[in-house]
């Protein structure tokens, strides 16, 4: 069992004995992470930095953070965020079944214009399998670098607690719990249904998002669905 796994397999955040001065939020793209941070921002004092330009005036290297989509490794390698800083963080983030998040990506670039209204589904996918996506890095975003496996942004992190965006309630509950903001709620949330889900799936889709996210699957423990 992966180390990822097992922080899902907690029932709760690992324990603290305060509130950490330090904390880094990852922000896998397409898990709920603008209502989280908004309410991060309102109840815990969460501060973004989406941009290197933003980190080279604003970041003091403490304080309770999120750097967007960036990739957090590439930012230490770099230098823009110190080791220090890292190894003092408490680092979370959310996770989501692959089947869903593929068709919330395709819905939100395609609401962004980023991909042309007459894609399908299908054809989106198969961008995916094309290898048309690129990798993430010093960028919030950069073409289709939303898109990459949920473990792309956190494998080579030493997280501290992972929620599933399919227990949001649940999720958000530990964190204000951590960053002690109980009166602060998660704005709602529209959650699509399997089915609706399924809907935009033929069997090549289902296969792509499969082998595409297979990482993502096995890491947290979604299950593939039945051929029907």
């Amino acid at each position: 069992m992966s180390t990822l796994t097992k922080l899902l397999n907690n029932a709760s955040p690992s324990a603290i004995t305060h509130a950490p001065d330090n904390a880094i939020f990852i922000w896998v793209p397409k898990n709920a992470g603008t209502s989280l941070l908004d309410a991060l921002k309102r109840g815990a004092g969460f501060s973004r930095f989406k941009r290197i330009k933003d980190l080279r005036r604003g970041f003091d290297q403490c304080g309770r953070v999120t750097f967007g989509h960036m990739d957090c490794r590439s930012l230490i390698r770099s230098g823009y965020v110190k080791q220090e800083f890292y190894d003092s963080a408490y680092k979370f983030g959310l996770v989501r079944n692959p089947y869903t998040r593929a068709v919330s990506l395709f819905l939100y670039l395609k609401k962004e214009g980023r991909i042309k209204q007459a894609v399908s589904f299908l054809e989106f996918c198969e961008g995916l399998a094309g290898g048309v996506v690129e990798p993430i890095g010093l960028y919030n975003s950069k073409g289709l670098s939303q898109c990459n496996p949920q473990v792309t942004w956190l494998k080579e992190v030493d997280m501290d607690y992972l929620g599933r965006f399919e227990e949001l309630g649940e999720t958000f509950g530990n964190i204000a719990k951590v960053f002690e903001m109980p009166t602060v709620t998660l704005p709602h949330l529209n959650s699509s249904d399997k089915e609706s889900v399924r809907q935009f799936y033929c069997e090549r889709a289902q296969d792509i998002v499969e082998v595409y996210y297979r990482e993502d699957f096995e890491a947290f423990g979604y299950d593939y669905w039945s051929r029907e």
